[in-house]
């Protein structure tokens, strides 16, 4: 057959496609016009003559070809340089077994070096600089690509590649760029089709390797093991990620990462990914220096359908700050999920459609160098529609759908030493962006329905503790509520009482639902003023107790209620304070017989308006409306009238009482005066007075029958004396009238002004009782109220 292929040499030399084919002593040699040449060294090779002389053509020659052998070869083509090591074609199957392949372009921009290899009906287009095979497959290889700078390419035309069933192992892979290098390793690949035209093109490429570093200035990527199948589960394990910008750095630690790439949209650069999950993360972010940032890159084109991190560990040590110099949270308990992020290369615009986050463990370290840790806090949120904006400056804004949070506590409040400490609380409907952030005020103006609910806590500090559940604000209604609070002295009630040499209150308070209403936060942003419509305050419960055995402190003018309104230390305007179900208790310990007495006003109810000290006018009057029951027993009605602009706080007070035994008095009459009401009966009780800053003038109907007192020595009666006996005798049929049923008393008191206005209310009704009763002369009374009148030089007052 050898005879026959030679014979026939000078037909095929006649066909212009070809400009050389001889085999000389084993070498065969084929050369084309456009440069292509073949040199095979001690070649075996078979033909089908009768297929050739039939049809002289190039085609015809290669399917003539039965068999191949040769121990070593050399292709050239335009770009690129082929060696072959000990090949065997075998032209029935159409298929090219080579032990060593090298494959590499003149200016090295790529070199390929396979063992072992296998092409199947390989095919070169020199007119399209195409090269194709249906099978592919290695054993070994090499291949390290070199992006070579514009500049120094060579001005030749790409090579187009199309492979299919490609399937190759133990794969070392070397990229240079130069800026940047890449390297990994593939125990395996494969995949069913691979081209590269103008960008590389895979379907249905799986590969697993290892020993994945990238490098770039200032930047290393590392990964141990992968696996990445095309539109499949995939994984990376072990990822480091180094960083450093001068004396700044980056430290990324993630053991697995798992995810569902398309392999052609990251070659393209338009990146797609779904189910990334992320499995415990470190991240350490260390600033030693302040850097601005000169230029800003173009984000990549990426979407990502979600994300997810589970138990991710982050800190960061900020050395230049003196404000917040580490932060780190150990969420090895949480995790983070994201949907639908999108990277748009184009518009700058990164966007994230919603952000679940849950924290717990953080600590910190404040500007003194003190840690602060919070292992128990636990904060959910839920955010959506965050976009980032590139730009001269990067512009973002994201809405805060719901943040929860509990447990959270600290040891200062505004740098002072407290206990700080809330269970629980809510967030919702908040708009954040670059521009509001550093603004409060215009957050909240920003963001017109957002609000805060069951925000519970307590607050102590050395003197106080406070504490409060479920605090509501919704800013679109405009309203603010609580279900509870309760205001308690640090100290107990003894050891306050100790502590100071003059007497005074021991005061605690607790209430049940408070809501206020028409409370625009937005205006009391602009200009610093509490207003609100109703403060409705449900079963409010005052206790205040005094021991009259220290001295009294006095020379200290106590204000009455409009004064004491305008020395609040910011402008406050309520319309209308309301009293639903309230206890007062005052109990007071007796200097001279050491008993206790309590004082009780339950079921207390009404109102108190307008309480304002900004933009008073000669009309503006605080009004007090209360009804209750005195010692839980005898229904009170308490009216007061009081201007906010007289020199002399003048105002109106009126008193009523419903029928009733006055025997319950004996409670407080006992402990306190060492008087005992035998028997009496009040048919009605009704006061009308004016008083000023400095005395009170007006009469009381206090009509009553079979009034009879008895005194007593420290409350009791078995060491009953002369002197006890001789008082209530004296008392009952002398000074004291049994029965009253049309005289009208003086009502008289000059004030005492280092008491409180409260003291101030009680005495002017007892004054009253006491003319009532004929303990107390009207016209004496009234003689020391024009003596008082003359003294301070005060006009008189006016009843109308």
């Amino acid at each position: 057959s050898n005879r026959e292929f030679f014979s026939s040499l000078d037909v095929i030399n006649k066909i212009m496609t070809l400009e050389k084919l001889q085999m000389i002593n084993g070498q065969l040699t084929i050369k084309a016009r456009n440069n292509t040449e073949i040199i095979l060294q001690n070649t075996s090779l078979l033909l089908n003559s009768r297929e050739v002389v039939k049809s002289p053509t190039v085609t015809s020659v290669e399917k003539s070809v039965e068999e191949l052998k040769f121990s070593k070869g050399v292709l050239k083509l335009k770009d690129l340089l082929v060696k072959m090591e000990n090949a065997y074609f075998d032209g029935k199957k159409n298929r090219l077994l080579f032990e060593k392949l090298n494959l590499y372009n003149p200016d090295q921009r790529f070199n390929v070096s396979t063992k072992n290899t296998l092409l199947g009906n390989v095919q070169f287009d020199d007119s399209l600089n195409i090269i194709s095979a249906d099978t592919v497959s290695w054993g070994q290889a090499r291949i390290e690509i070199n992006n070579l700078s514009k500049e120094t390419r060579k001005g030749t035309s790409a090579l187009a590649i199309m492979l299919k069933m490609l399937n190759g192992n133990n794969t070392v892979v070397d990229i240079n760029n130069e800026n940047s290098s890449l390297s990994f390793t593939l125990n395996s690949i494969s995949a069913n089709t691979f081209s590269k035209k103008e960008k590389l093109h895979a379907e249905k490429l799986t590969t697993i390797g290892k020993d994945f570093y990238y490098y770039t200035a200032g930047t290393e990527i590392t990964a141990a093991n992968f696996s990445i199948n095309d539109l499949s589960p995939s994984a990376v394990n072990s990822i480091l990620i180094k960083q450093n910008r001068g004396a700044n750095s980056i430290f990324a630690n993630i053991p697995e990462a798992t995810f569902t790439p398309d392999i052609n949209s990251i070659v393209s650069e338009n990146t797609e990914i779904k189910n990334l999950r992320l499995l415990y993360p470190e991240l350490t972010i260390s600033t030693k220096e302040k850097v601005t940032t000169k230029e800003l890159k173009s984000f990549p084109e990426i979407k990502i359908d979600q994300l997810e991190i589970i138990g991710p560990v982050f800190k960061i040590e900020n050395s230049h700050s003196k404000k917040l110099p580490v932060l780190s949270w150990d969420g090895r308990k949480n995790k983070l999920m994201a949907t639908n992020i999108q990277s748009e290369k184009a518009t700058g615009k990164v966007s994230i459609s919603s952000l679940d986050a849950a924290f717990s463990d953080f600590s910190f370290t404040g500007s003194v160098g003190k840690t602060t840790k919070s292992k128990e806090v636990q904060i959910n949120t839920r955010f959506e529609n965050l976009v980032l904006q590139n730009g001269e400056k990067i512009n973002w804004s994201v809405k805060l759908k719901e943040l929860v949070a509990k447990n959270y506590s600290a040891d200062s409040f505004n740098k002072k030493p407290a206990q700080v400490k809330i269970y629980s609380g809510k967030l919702e409907d908040l708009t954040v962006n670059s521009e509001n952030l550093s603004s409060f005020p215009e957050l909240i103006k920003e963001n017109p329905s957002f609000s805060v609910s069951n925000i519970s806590g307590f607050f102590m500090d050395e003197k106080k503790s406070i504490s409060w559940q479920n605090l509501v604000y919704h800013k679109a209604a405009k309203t603010i509520s609580l279900d509870t609070i309760t205001y308690l002295p640090v100290m107990s009630r003894d050891a306050f009482i100790a502590a100071h040499p003059f007497q005074t209150d021991y005061m605690t308070f607790r209430s049940g639902k408070i809501l206020a209403t028409d409370f625009d936060l937005d205006r009391y942003l602009d200009d610093s003023t509490l207003r609100l419509g109703d403060l409705n305050i449900a079963n409010p419960f005052f206790t205040s107790y005094r021991d009259k055995r220290p001295p009294f402190k006095s020379g200290i003018i106590k204000p009455l209620p409009t004064k004491l309104i305008q020395k609040i230390p910011f402008s406050i305007s309520i319309d209308t304070l309301k009293i639903e179900n309230g206890t007062t208790v005052y109990t007071e310990l007796n200097d001279k017989n050491n008993e206790t007495g309590l004082i009780p006003v339950t079921r207390m109810s009404g109102d108190i308006f307008p309480i304002k000290n900004f933009d008073l006018t000669g009309k503006d009057s605080l009004r007090i409306r209360l009804n209750g029951y005195l010692l839980d027993s005898a229904w009170i009605r308490l009216r007061t009238r009081e201007s906010y602009l007289d020199s002399l706080s003048g105002f109106l007070i009126t008193l009523r009482m419903r029928p009733r035994s006055l025997l319950y008095l004996n409670e407080v009459l006992e402990p306190l005066a060492s008087v005992n009401l035998q028997s009496g009966y009040l048919d009605t009780l009704l006061m009308r007075a004016v008083a000023t800053e400095y005395l009170s003038l007006g009469e009381m109907r206090m009509f009553y029958r079979d009034l009879k007192v008895k005194f007593h020595r420290n409350s009791y009666e078995e060491k009953k004396r002369f002197l006890t006996g001789l008082m209530t005798f004296i008392a009952n049929n002398f000074v004291i009238k049994n029965d009253n049923k049309k005289r009208v008393g003086v009502v008289y008191f000059p004030r005492i002004r280092d008491r409180s206005f409260i003291n101030y209310y009680i005495k002017i009704a007892m004054s009253g009782m006491a003319s009532s009763v004929g303990a107390k002369k009207n016209k004496r009374l009234l003689r020391k109220y024009k003596k008082q009148l003359k003294i301070r030089q005060l006009p008189p007052i006016d009843f109308d």
